[in-house]
C-alpha cells in the first residue's frame, strides 16, 4: 500500500517537473522572441545580435526536438544576448551624447571668456 502511495506520488512529481519545464521552456521563448522583436524596433544591427539569434535558433531546433531543458536554455541565453546587445547600443548613444555636451560645454566656456574680454576692453575704453 506505502509502495503504491509512493508511486503515484512520483509519477504526480514527475508531471509536475515536466508541466514546469514545459512552463519555462514556454516563458524563456517569449521572452526571446520579445527581445528580438525589441531588438529589430531598436534598429539594432545584426552583428550585435547575431549570437542571440543563433541561440534562439537553437532553442527553436531544441523545442521541436522536445527537448524542453535545452530549449530553455538556449532561449535564456537568446535573451541575455538580446539585452547585452540593446545595453551596449544604449551606452554607445550615451557616450556620443556625453561627447556633444561636452563639445558644447566647451564652446560655453570659450564664448563666455570671449564676452568677459569684450565687456572688459568696453569698461576700459569707457574710462
Amino acid at each position: 500500500m506505502k509502495f503504491t502511495h509512493l508511486m503515484i506520488g512520483l509519477a504526480g512529481f514527475a508531471l509536475v517537473g515536466c508541466a514546469t519545464t514545459q512552463q519555462a521552456m514556454d516563458r524563456s521563448m517569449m521572452q526571446a522572441e520579445s527581445s528580438k522583436a525589441i531588438a529589430t524596433d531598436a534598429g539594432l544591427d545584426s552583428a550585435s545580435t547575431q549570437a542571440a539569434a543563433a541561440h534562439l535558433d537553437s532553442a527553436n531546433a531544441y523545442k521541436a526536438a522536445k527537448k524542453q531543458q535545452e530549449a530553455a536554455n538556449a532561449a535564456s541565453l537568446s535573451v541575455l544576448e538580446y539585452r547585452l546587445a540593446l545595453i551596449n547600443a544604449e551606452k554607445d548613444s550615451l557616450q556620443k551624447e556625453d561627447a556633444r555636451l561636452e563639445e558644447d560645454l566647451r564652446n560655453d566656456v570659450e564664448r563666455k571668456i570671449l564676452y568677459q574680454n569684450i565687456l572688459d576692453n568696453e569698461g576700459k575704453e569707457g574710462k
